[in-house]
């Protein structure tokens, strides 16, 4: 069962790594579905496994995250992109190849019965992640993006994999700044179809305020 890691008690682990046995919390009702989920398959598989991602970006496909976002606006020279992020607060994004083949890994394992928070373990602040795609794209985000720090209910966000390496002995990720650098060649070569704004694009059509769908961060 593939969960989420806005499950836990984020406001309270702002200053360290979230465990799989840290405080649940969701705050969401997206985060509320996602744990009712984890429970009904824990508590009534005889086999299973709970697997929990934090920040997962990729290339072609990608439809949520800041990098996706940001490198998809440098490309198409668009402005003023919603970041519905602080970008003093740290995050640890994780490719999704790399989630997908420690979720395989798990799988073709003989663990069963466990959960596992699944992290790069690489955690950056948020001006930082930008920092790294300016310097891969050779532009600035300076009028691509504008932020709404107030919308960040997750603040600093960032898991220990400790119990991932306990099982498994080792886990296998790419630097932050290869991702981004395999995100931007993907995305330069994409075909009109892909568009990762177009959620956001629909919002403004219709006039509607997304900060209103964000509890507050504090």
């Amino acid at each position: 069962y593939t969960g989420t890691t806005v499950i836990y008690n984020t406001y309270k682990y702002q200053e360290s790594d979230i465990l799989e046995n840290s405080e649940i919390f969701p705050r969401t009702n997206y985060a509320v579905q996602k744990y009712a989920g984890e429970m009904t398959v824990r508590n009534n598989a005889k086999e299973w496994l709970v697997t929990r991602p934090l920040f997962a970006y990729g290339g072609i496909g990608d439809m949520n995250s800041l990098i996706a976002k940001s490198l998809f606006g440098i490309r198409n020279k668009i402005e003023n992109i919603d970041m519905f992020l602080d970008p003093q607060k740290i995050k640890d994004y994780m490719h999704v190849e790399d989630f997908c083949n420690s979720v395989l890994r798990l799988i073709s394992s003989k663990v069963r019965n466990e959960d596992f928070n699944i992290t790069a373990s690489n955690p950056h602040s948020t001006l930082e992640i930008v920092s790294m795609i300016e310097e891969v794209t050779g532009a600035s985000l300076e009028n691509v993006v504008k932020w709404h720090p107030k919308t960040d209910y997750l603040g600093n966000h960032r898991l220990s994999n400790q119990k991932f390496l306990d099982f498994m002995e080792f886990s296998n990720v790419r630097t932050l700044n290869e991702g981004i650098r395999q995100s931007w060649v993907s995305i330069k070569n994409a075909s009109s179809e892909y568009n990762p704004l177009k959620h956001l694009e629909e919002a403004k059509r219709k006039n509607m305020s997304l900060e209103e769908y964000f509890p507050p961060a504090n």
